[in-house]
């Protein structure tokens, strides 16, 4: 059996899944739209994307992935299934030629349609669609899966609980969220450990104890983190429902 991954993989989850795939005997490709970048060949090529983009809806960055991905697809033997991870990036066009390449293609959204509402022009070309968000699945009638991170569980080694509370999370739009959880966990004596991803550090958060941080964690040292605490801390974004990564 033969299948290939799409997936956009900046923190290396997807990667588990077709390393297990690999485990099982199954002839496994990933292609990680992560690793191919597009890279603005002067300055101007950068303004002249702004505009395409604002106002005639045309990406340069777009444009390259899909290029790139037919590409690569075409130097392959025609695959059993092909699992695209939410794929609101890609075209039309692009998912018409990829179909032609395969028995099945398969989507999970692991985001939720509210926040990448493109989505919805996209499902109809796939021949089944996993979703973890509840709101979609009761909508579209998608097959339900949760997200996930991968853990070696079998040899996963549990510690003696540092925190009562962890979380890690981007601070994006949860930036009131998560000082809210904290000031509760402190009046209540709770011992905790946020760490949010963010360029800069406030007041707030310092006097909060949350730890500010742009560097990427290894999912090791999340693992570490995670068997420190008795309880792992969910905080959902705006226009989400069901569990995130």
């Amino acid at each position: 059996m033969r299948v290939t991954i799409i997936s956009l993989d900046k923190w290396g989850y997807n990667d588990f899944i077709a390393k297990e795939l690999e485990r099982k005997g199954i002839i496994t490709k990933h292609v990680n739209f992560y690793n191919l970048k597009y890279s603005y060949p002067s300055f101007l090529h950068r303004i002249a994307n702004f505009f395409t983009k604002t106002f005639f809806n045309y990406n340069f960055k777009r444009e390259h992935l899909n290029n790139v991905l037919v590409s690569t697809l075409r130097a392959q033997e025609k695959q059993d299934i092909i699992l695209i991870i939410k794929g609101d990036n890609l075209s039309i066009k692009t998912l018409q030629s990829i179909k032609q390449k395969t028995n099945k293609m398969v989507t999970f959204l692991n985001d939720s349609m509210k926040r990448y509402p493109r989505m919805k022009k996209v499902y109809p070309y796939f021949d089944e669609v996993y979703a973890f968000d509840p709101d979609d699945i009761a909508e579209h009638g998608f097959k339900f899966i949760t997200n996930y991170i991968y853990f070696d569980y079998k040899n996963l080694k549990l510690n003696t609980p540092k925190y009562g509370v962890f979380n890690i999370s981007s601070l994006d739009k949860r930036y009131k969220t998560m000082p809210q959880f904290a000031e509760y966990f402190k009046a209540n004596n709770i011992k905790y450990k946020l760490i949010a991803f963010a360029e800069k550090t406030t007041p707030e958060l310092e006097k909060l104890n949350i730890e500010v941080t742009s560097k990427k964690h290894s999912l090791n040292d999340v693992f570490k983190l995670v068997t420190n605490a008795n309880i792992l801390l969910d905080l959902q974004r705006p226009k989400q429902k069901g569990l995130s990564f």
